[in-house]
């Protein structure tokens, strides 16, 4: 147990390195982290990562890759709400604004 802990720790500690902010990579390494700490049972660490996973989305400004990583995110947040599906909401409103300000930048 303390072994996947530490491995745990170890791959949230390396989703800040290497990847450059609001990317794929590193959202798609927040989310998978978080989602583990949660089925761990650790709500804390869970919505801590979630968080970062989710503030890491938002910095990506290629509608095709936000898209594409969305899904994920909006997955994590359904299994990860925040309080009070704070989160979860923030992600759907984020994920439907998308294309919205796709067409509003023009070709």
């Amino acid at each position: 147990m303390q072994f996947m802990q530490d491995g745990l720790q170890r791959q949230q500690a390396l989703g800040g390195q290497g990847f450059q902010p609001g990317t794929r990579p590193a959202v798609s390494l927040y989310r998978d982290v978080a989602e583990r700490w949660h089925y761990r049972g650790d709500s804390e660490r869970a919505e801590a990562v979630a968080s970062r996973a989710q503030v890491l989305w938002l910095q990506i400004t290629r509608l095709d890759q936000a898209l594409s990583v969305g899904d994920g995110v909006i997955r994590m947040r359904n299994q990860i709400p925040g309080e009070d599906g704070d989160a979860l909401n923030a992600a759907l409103e984020h994920r439907a604004s998308l294309p919205k300000a796709h067409e509003a930048s023009g070709p």
